[in-house]
């Protein structure tokens, strides 16, 4: 046997495991973005109940035939319905994180508009022109002096 066969084997194993940690790492992240399809509550990855684990067992065997996370996600979807992303997609993932930042954006206007409108309405009237002052009239009538 050559000397260098071994090296080469060496060097050679890493890209044979690397499909192998590829698809483990895909099963990770796309098991903590699907819910699990019994209580819809939490991950698929944190979940334990038999329909996680059917869940599971089918992500599993999607990854084995090769599938991209795309495929998957979109499988997933055809066969639960939207409701099994734990992020939702689309338009819908668009309005959720626009409106707080509509809304936060709206108190700021409204809270403007009413500060400046309280701080004009606090100014002083124009002082009159310095001049006699008027005289003070009291009335002594119902006094008994």
């Amino acid at each position: 046997m050559h000397k260098g066969v071994p090296i080469f084997l060496l060097l050679l194993t890493p890209l044979l495991l690397a499909p192998a940690a590829r698809a483990g790492a895909s099963f990770d992240k796309l098991s903590h973005e699907l819910v699990a399809p019994c209580c819809w509550k939490e991950a698929l990855a944190a979940h334990r109940s038999p329909a996680a684990d059917a869940a599971r067992t089918e992500l599993h065997g999607l990854i084995a035939e090769g599938k991209s996370e795309s495929e998957i996600r979109n499988w997933f979807v055809d066969k639960y319905g939207e409701r099994i992303l734990l992020t939702p997609q689309g338009d819908k993932a668009q309005a959720l994180f626009w409106i707080p930042i509509a809304a936060g954006a709206a108190g700021l206007l409204a809270a403007a508009f009413l500060l400046r409108r309280w701080a004009v309405g606090r100014r002083a009237a124009p002082l009159a022109a310095p001049g006699p002052a008027p005289a003070l009239h009291i009335d002594d009538s119902d006094w008994d002096w």
